[in-house]
C-alpha cells in the first residue's frame, strides 16, 4: 500500500524546563556561571535550525509505503497511525539531536564550571552537516538541501557571543 500525504500542517511547540537550586535567590544570581550555563542549554533548544530541520522533514513526508496483511483493509485508524509513526520518527530524531547537543554543551563547559571555548564556533556547528553525521542523525540525506538554504545557514542563533565572565 502507498499512502500519499497531500496536506500536513504541523504545529510545533517547544518547552524547556530549567531546574535550579533553591539557593538561587541572591541579587547576584545573574552573575552565576551555572545559571548562564543553563541559559546556554536553552539556547541549544531555541536554535531555530532544530525547528527548521523538523519542518523540512515533515514537508518531505509525501509517500508512506507499507505491506498490508492478506485480510487487512486500510482504515482511517491504520492510515492515521502510519502518518503519526512517521512524524514521531522525525520528531524523535530532532529531539535526540538536541539531547546530544546538550550533552556536548555539558562536556565542553564542564556542566557550567568553565566557559565554552570559542562559543560562536561551538553553537554554529551544532546543526551543521558534519555534526548531524557525527551524531548519526538518521535523516541527514533528507535535509542536505535545507542545510544549503540561506534561511538555515543565516539563522540567528540565540546565544551570548561572549561569556560575561571572560575578559
Amino acid at each position: 500500500m502507498k499512502l500519499a500525504i497531500t496536506k500536513l500542517v504541523p504545529k510545533l511547540e517547544l518547552t524547556h524546563l530549567i531546574r535550579l537550586p533553591v539557593s538561587f535567590k541572591s541579587p547576584t544570581v545573574w552573575k552565576n556561571r551555572i545559571l548562564r550555563h543553563e541559559f546556554d542549554h536553552v539556547a541549544v533548544s531555541l536554535d531555530p535550525r532544530a525547528k527548521l530541520l523538523l519542518q523540512h522533514l515533515l514537508k518531505k513526508l509525501r509517500i508512506i509505503e507499507r505491506t498490508l496483511e492478506p485480510n487487512e483493509e486500510p482504515s482511517e485508524e491504520i492510515l492515521g497511525k502510519l502518518v503519526e509513526d512517521e512524524i514521531k520518527k522525525r520528531r524523535e530524531a530532532v529531539v535526540e539531536l538536541m539531547r546530544q547537543n546538550n550533552m556536548l554543551l555539558d562536556k565542553v563547559g564542564a556542566h557550567g564550571a568553565q566557559s565554552v571555548p570559542d562559543r560562536a564556533a561551538f553553537f554554529e556547528k551544532l546543526y551543521s552537516k558534519e555534526h548531524l553525521a557525527d551524531q548519526n542523525f538518521p535523516f541527514v540525506d533528507q535535509v542536505l538541501d535545507l542545510l544549503e538554504k540561506p534561511e538555515y545557514r543565516n539563522a540567528e542563533l540565540p546565544f551570548l557571543r561572549r561569556d560575561p565572565n571572560d575578559q
